[in-house]
């Protein structure tokens, strides 16, 4: 945040620790490291750092976070065909732990046992990912196999074949999905979010009139609309073309997500369009 005056943002670090994100030009800022689940409010690490004037890596920052209780998890994360993960994660208490040999082997730092201890694995190549495991504080909690194949990560897919544009939004991915839109958000730097908003790309579909539930039906697509970076290039949906649709195929009230495939003729500043397809499957509101 500036030294003085207002605004500032805030955000999560990646899996190995690393963040990224615009900052204010020729400004003094101050840069906080916080321990999301013990004492956010109440910094471990603090520096003065700027005012910058171009992309700039301010090197590896050493942080020491005293922790007297850790929770401990052994085990190991496998695949769909019973195999070890080679790429995927375990997500708990706020850490994301990358995951390259199956191999669970924890000690994670709390000093809050009014949280809940919930770990879920996930396999990055098959976007699945396991039921939620409730640990337990009070012991070394030695789970044995714990498979990454029982539902769909949330995710994102957006593809232009014509501009060889393929991206898939995982864990970076920020979504709010009503009864008549998809907002899609998601960062390819940092884990996280900025208060200014500067997102770097964006995704919006407005596609029916409202309904009572998430109807497991195809939409037209009333407005869409793609933004990359907070100023920068916007591209529309011709809306006279009939093969913009959103198709949800599931509806899970019990789990409270949607799944689905979308695909809409996207015009740019220059009035040419393409063709853009994806799926989808997230949480619902």
């Amino acid at each position: 945040y500036p030294k003085s005056g207002g605004g500032g943002g805030h955000g999560n670090t990646n899996f190995d620790g690393t963040f990224a994100g615009p900052v204010a030009r020729d400004v003094e800022l101050v840069l906080t490291v916080g321990n999301y689940y013990c004492n956010f409010t109440s910094p471990v690490y603090e520096e003065d750092i700027g005012p910058f004037t171009q992309d700039t890596d301010i090197g590896d920052i050493v942080v020491e976070i005293n922790n007297d209780e850790t929770l401990k998890v052994i085990g190991t994360l496998v695949n769909c065909d019973l195999e070890p993960v080679s790429n995927g994660y375990v997500s708990i208490l706020g850490h994301y732990i990358f995951i390259d040999d199956g191999v669970i082997d924890l000690s994670i730092p709390y000093c809050n046992e009014n949280i809940q201890p919930i770990m879920v694995g996930s396999d990055l190549d098959a976007l699945t990912m396991s039921s939620q495991l409730i640990l337990d504080y009070d012991i070394d909690n030695t789970i044995g196999v714990l498979s990454a194949c029982e539902q769909e990560i949330n995710h994102f897919t957006m593809n232009c074949d014509a501009l060889n544009y393929h991206e898939t939004a995982l864990f970076e991915l920020f979504s709010f999905a009503s009864k008549d839109s998809l907002s899609i958000i998601y960062q390819k730097e940092c884990y996280g979010y900025h208060l200014g908003g500067e997102f770097e790309e964006v995704f919006y579909i407005a596609y029916n009139d409202a309904q009572e539930d998430y109807s497991e039906a195809e939409f037209t697509i009333k407005k869409a609309l793609i933004s990359v970076g907070a100023q920068g290039e916007q591209i529309a949906s011709d809306l006279n073309v009939p093969t913009n649709t959103v198709n949800i195929i599931e509806y899970n009230a019990t789990d409270n997500f949607i799944r689905g495939v979308f695909q809409v003729v996207m015009k740019d500043q220059s009035n040419v369009a393409y063709d853009y397809y994806g799926t989808f499957k997230l949480q619902v509101n």
